[in-house]
Formats: structure tokens, sequence, C-alpha cells
């Protein structure tokens, strides 16, 4: 007869976590807490079958910054409630910024020592309980939660009009912004279950905390004399303002949530959400709409089909210009209609057919005044929609193996900004084999190909390959071995204006553009007659990204500079000043070169009466051949023992 109560706690301590950086710590312990201290894992159960009530508790703690812990209690079907934490540290970068290469008009100042390694912790935490009314198929719930980040990070801006004559001196500045605010969330609902039909209804509330003013910046005057149509935006006097606004403080939603089983062949979910959004800085109101239907349709054994449609709706209350917060309010909406047909006992067809459309009730005031002549290329237009229809084929012969691939088209017709595709065409496929029980390999590629762009030069190629093999060889001994290709070939229209008064122009219609990134990456799981384990894992990845132009002095009659050289006032010397910030943008603002590679291994041995012991270690390496200073080399391990009860 098994023990009414039942109990077991399992405490497994790091007897010091000993770490080690070598360079700069930031990057390479980018979600590391950078600090040696005590740690280990924690488990706790209490189980009580005569009153039908459990309590468990899991948790992990690496440092007094980083942690995890969770915890549920259940009284039979009645009550449960859990809660959980999570706190972890992120290291921030500081970037160098290249003003004074790009134009010697800039003036910079940088406020933030070189090396400096600086982070911010963050903490999460979520509570919920959930009881059911006797007699009555109904549930009450209540939730709440809450988001802390407390730390600094690069703060960095430019004031096109410090000295109060933009184009001749601006100031870039970069300086520590600290942070410290919380946001809290509560929510409540009832949920009723019927036969065939769930309702569910939730009020959730939110607030935005921040102990800390928010940053500001001195600026000349901003006229707005270049702005077409009518005068939304008024002449900007000189003086300080508020920069890096914060989201909305402040929101509540009200959701309504559907789920009816009409039969075995035929189901819906539907959900409707209305949020009422109110800055506590500005004061402006925010709100949304958002609903989200899904219908699935079994007619027959060979037929299944699904149709769902999504919209949502931002409307706010304001113009958001220049200094305040604020979206533009949009109209959207997906509609989508998808079938699968079974061919044959072993082939089955999916085609699938999607329409989307915005709509953008104020899109004049994009761009605004942050471009000055109104050339920015990321013009909004008010309304778009686009077209996606795809098929594919799947072959299943056996268990052993199958196989997928198909095409897809996109159209965007009146593409909302004007570099995006008005076409997209993606091939894809993707494999399963198991052709022994102890191997198994899968493999997926995808392609795209985008051609038509309205207004600027552009063409753009995706490639994605994905494949990776599991052996288990031995008993009780698994292996992975991965791969991962990522390549993006762009060529696009750049163009660089050195002075508007004189009018150098750098202006190329297709500038290559190369992203590529490789990952490799194996793990291997052994464990020795019940007792003895080693766990091993070993990744290393590759980027590498560059934009090559036409830097060549000689091509100046190509690069749109026609004009001037047929008035004869064309200077080589200041087109060389152009070619020098192009080339700049080339180097440091495209080029990555960061390889990285992660190791980690943990070797147990489990003692007799509960008791086990083992050793833990992470190794860390990261290269930035761009900007050698943020090259860093982590290393931790510690050596744990526990019991269990």
């Amino acid at each position: 007869m098994a023990p009414d109560n039942d109990w077991g706690l399992y405490f497994a301590p790091g007897a010091y976590r000993f770490l080690h950086v070598t360079g700069y710590g930031g990057r390479v312990g980018e979600y590391d807490s950078l600090q040696e201290a005590e740690g280990g894992d924690l488990e706790a159960d209490y189980v009580s079958v005569a009153h039908h009530l459990s309590f468990l508790t899991r948790g992990t703690v690496l440092t007094g910054s980083d942690f995890d812990i969770k915890s549920r209690l259940t009284v039979g079907d009645r009550l449960e409630v859990g809660a959980d934490l999570r706190s972890f540290v992120e290291q921030q970068d500081n970037y160098p910024f290249y003003s004074a290469v790009i134009s010697p008009d800039i003036e910079t100042s940088d406020g933030i020592p070189a090396g400096s390694v600086f982070g911010v912790k963050r903490r999460l935490g979520n509570a919920y309980a959930r009881l059911k009314l006797p007699k009555v198929p109904v549930h009450l719930y209540v939730k709440g939660g809450w988001q802390a980040r407390v730390g600094q990070t690069q703060f960095q801006y430019l004031d096109e009009n410090i000295n109060n004559n933009c184009g001749q001196t601006c100031h870039y500045t970069s300086q520590f912004q600290q942070l410290n605010y919380t946001t809290r969330d509560l929510g409540g609902g009832m949920e009723v279950n019927l036969r065939g039909l769930d309702l569910d209804y939730e009020h959730d509330y939110s607030s935005f905390n921040d102990r800390l003013p928010f940053p500001s910046g001195t600026f000349g005057p901003m006229l707005n004399e270049h702005e077409p149509g009518p005068v939304f935006v008024p002449d900007t006097p000189a003086g300080t303002y508020y920069l890096d606004i914060p989201a909305p403080n402040r929101y509540s939603a009200d959701t309504l949530k559907l789920n009816w089983t009409a039969s075995p062949e035929l189901i819906f979910n539907g959900q409707v959400t209305y949020r009422r959004a109110r800055d506590v800085f500005t004061n402006n109101p925010q709100n949304a709409f958002d609903s989200f239907m899904t219908l699935s349709w079994h007619p027959g054994d060979r037929w299944h089909i699904s149709a769902d449609y999504r919209q949502q709706n931002l409307v706010n209350g304001f113009v958001p210009y220049f200094t305040l917060y604020g979206n533009m309010s949009y109209h959207q909406h997906w509609a989508r209609l998808k079938g699968d047909y079974d061919l044959t006992k072993h082939l089955d067809l999916e085609t699938y057919y999607q329409r989307a459309g915005i709509s953008r009730s104020n899109a004049f005031l994009w761009p605004q005044i942050y471009s000055f002549d109104n050339t920015d290329r990321q013009t909004v237009v008010p309304s778009s929609f686009g077209n996606t229809t795809g098929m594919a084929l799947r072959y299943h012969p056996s268990a052993r193996w199958n196989a997928r691939a198909g095409y897809e088209w996109t159209g965007t017709h009146d593409p909302g900004y004007l570099i995006d595709p008005q076409s997209n065409n993606r091939i894809f496929g993707d494999v399963t084999l198991i052709p022994r029980r102890w191997l198994t390999f899968t493999n997926d590629t995808s392609i795209i190909v985008q051609n038509a762009f309205p207004v600027i030069q552009r063409r753009n190629r995706f490639y994605v390959e994905t494949a990776d093999a599991t052996l288990a060889l031995v008993k009780n001994w698994d292996l992975d071995l991965g791969y991962s290709y990522q390549q993006n070939n762009l060529a696009t229209y750049m163009a660089f204006n050195n002075d508007a008064t004189a009018g150098y122009v750098v202006d190329e219609p297709f500038v290559p553009y190369r992203q590529l990134s490789q990952t490799y990456w194996i793990r291997s799981a052994y464990k020795f007659k019940q007792r003895l384990g080693l766990n091993l894992e070993l990744s290393h990845n590759s980027a590498h990204s560059g934009m090559r132009p036409d830097v060549n002095p000689d091509d100046s009659l190509l690069l749109g500079n026609a004009p001037l050289v047929e008035q004869g006032t064309f200077i080589p010397a200041m087109f060389q000043q152009a070619l020098g910030a192009l080339d700049l943008g080339a180097t440091q603002g495209s080029q990555v070169n960061v390889p990285q590679f992660l190791g980690q291994g943990k070797l147990f041995y489990l003692l007799p009466h509960g008791f086990d012991t083992g050793f833990l270690l992470y190794y860390g390496s990261y290269r930035d051949y761009t900007n050698p200073n943020l090259n860093g080399i982590l290393r931790s391990y510690s050596i744990y023992f526990g019991r269990s009860w």
C-alpha cells in the first residue's frame, strides 16, 4: 500500500563558482553576471494522498543576480497556486561612433571610458491562483507579475543644431544612461466550461514606474521650411528637450476568448481584446482593438481545411510630433485559407492563400521633421496590401523517412514603404531520414528571391540551410551533430551627399552587401552503469558581413557628379572626402567578423544513499576583428556535492 504522505528534498550546492575573464568581459559574458559566488540546484516535493495535496519547488541559483525558482501548490482539482522568479544580468557594449571621420562638422563627446563593462540586471516575477467553484463548471483565477530593470546602458544621440547653425556644427554625445524602473501587471477573470464550449473573460491592468528622470539634450532651432502639405509640425525653438521617452506608462485591457468544439470534425477558436493606454508623461491616449479567429474543419478522411482571420487596430488621440511619444494610427488585417488533401496513401498536398492589408490614418506624419529635405526612402504610403499563395507536397512512405517541398509567392502591391519588395519568391524543402534505429538525420533548406522594388534599385537573395544528425551507436550514449548556414546577398542603392551647397554626391545604384553566418555544434551524453555520467556540448559560430561600394575617385562622373564637372566647379579633394566617409561605411560601419566558440560540460557520479557529486565547466570565446577591444574569453567551473531525500 502506498504511503499517505511522500516528500523529497534535493540540494546540490556548488562549492564555489570560480570565474576567470581574459580581455573584455562584456560581450563574451553577454548574459553572465560576471561574479564569483556560491550556487546550486534545489528541489523540494511534498505529496499528501489523504488530503489530495501536492507542493513542488524547483530552483537554480548561479549567483545572487542570476537565479530561477518555480513553485506550485495544488489541492485536488479545486485549487492551484503557482509562482516563479527569474533574475539575470545583461552586459552592455560601448559602441564607438566615427563621426569625426564621416564629417569634420560633427563634434563628439564621449562620457563612457574605453573598455567599460556595464550591465543591466533584470528581474521578472509571476504568480497565479486558480479556483474551481463547487457544483458549477466555473473557474475563477487571478494573476500578477512584475518586471524590473536596474543598471546603466549606453545613451547616444546627434543634435543637429547645437550651435544654432545646422550644417556647420553638429554634436554627437555618448554617455551612460541610468535605468531603474518597474512594470507591474495584475489581471483576473472567469472561465466557464460547458459541454463543447469554453468561454473565458479576463481583465488586465499594467502600470509603469520610472524612478529616474528622463534624459534630456540641448538642441538648436528646428525650422519646418521643407515639409509638404499642411503644416502639422510647428517650428521648434532652441532649448532642452527630453529624449528616449519610454512607452505608455499605464494601460488596461479586456479580453474575451471562445473555444467551441461543435464536433470532432469542426472546431472554432476566437479572441477579442480591447486595450486602453495613456502615457503618464504626456497624458496622451492610445487605444487598440485586436481580434483573432480560427476555424478548423475536417469534412472527410482525406480533407482538412482551416481558415483564420486576425486584425489589429491602433488609434491614438494626438499628433505624435518631434518630442512626444506616439505611434501612427493603423488598421491591419490578415485572412488565410489553408487546405490539406491526401492525394494517395503516402502523398499529401498542402495549399494556402493569405491576404494582408494595412491602412495608416496619419501616414502623412511619417517621416516628418526627422527628414529635413524629405528624401527619406522609407516614406510611408497611406494604405497597402499583399497576397501570399503557396503549395507544398509531403511524401511519407514509412515511419523511417519523409520529405516535404514547396513554393511560396508574395505580391506586395502598393508597398507600405518605398524600400519594400513588390514580389517575394520562396522555395523550401525539408527531409527526415531514419535509415537505422541508431541514426536520425534532418535537413531544412529555404531560398528567398526578391527582385521588384518600386523606387530603389535593389535585389536580394536569402539562403538558409540547417542539417542535424543524431546517433545512438552505444547503449546509454547519444551523439548529436549539427550545422546551420545562413546567407544574405543584397545589392542596393547607396547615396552620400557630402555638402548640400556644394553638391558633391556619391550615387551608386547597386552596391553589393553580403551577410553570412555559419554554426557548427556537437552534443554528447553518456551514462556508465547508471552511476557515472558525462555531458558535453561544443558549438562554433562565425558571422561575416560587409558592404563593397565603388570608392574609386576616377569614377566621379559615374557617381552623380556630372553637372559639377560640366560646370567646372568639381573639386576632387571635396569629392575624396565624400568617398572617405563612404569607405568608412563599408568598413567599420558595415563589416562584421565575429567568430564565437562555446563549450560546456558536466561530469557527475551518483553515490549511494541519495548522494551525488559532479564537476561543471564552461568556456566561452568571443572575437571581433573589426573592433578588437571587444575580444574576450570567459571560463567558469564549480564542484558540487548534495543529497536527495
